[in-house]
């Protein structure tokens, strides 16, 4: 009699295995938070990189340009300068949009990561105590 109350007892104390499902579900949803915030870290990255190697380029195309015409009319003073103001400006303006390009990215990234951060601090106590009834029923399988 003792042992068939005893065997009725440890069933009852044992976790039922629907009881850890939350904690799964908790862990796919955090892994699909993370593995979108690295798709559009890496989508960040690039259009960092596209916009820094276009201005490269840019640049690269003003200064060839700026050096021909030095070269083929060393004696036109006005239109060298001239040639030379406007290439800094444009230059500048480059500068300006790689600069706009890298603080929209910051700030997205900011952003996001304190969405994550704070989503992930919310659900901690329901992945914790899911963590706790998925230990509670392997240990009491034994």
């Amino acid at each position: 009699m003792a042992t068939t109350s005893q065997a009725k007892a440890t069933k009852e104390t044992l976790v039922k295995p629907e009881s850890f499902v939350p904690y799964f579900e908790k862990l796919t949803e955090r892994h699909e938070q993370i593995s979108k915030a690295l798709q559009d870290s890496q989508l960040r990255s690039q259009r960092i990189g596209t916009e820094f190697v276009n201005a490269l380029i840019a640049g690269q195309r003003t200064l060839l340009e700026l050096t021909q015409q030095f070269a083929t009319k060393p004696q036109d003073l006005a239109g060298n300068v001239k040639a030379m103001v406007d290439a800094v400006t444009v230059a500048q303006e480059r500068s300006l949009s790689v600069a706009k390009v890298l603080y929209r990215e910051q700030a997205d990234a900011g952003s996001e990561v304190r969405k994550i951060f704070q989503s992930a601090c919310d659900s901690s106590d329901t992945l914790g105590e899911a963590g706790r009834n998925l230990l509670n029923f392997w240990t009491k399988q034994r």
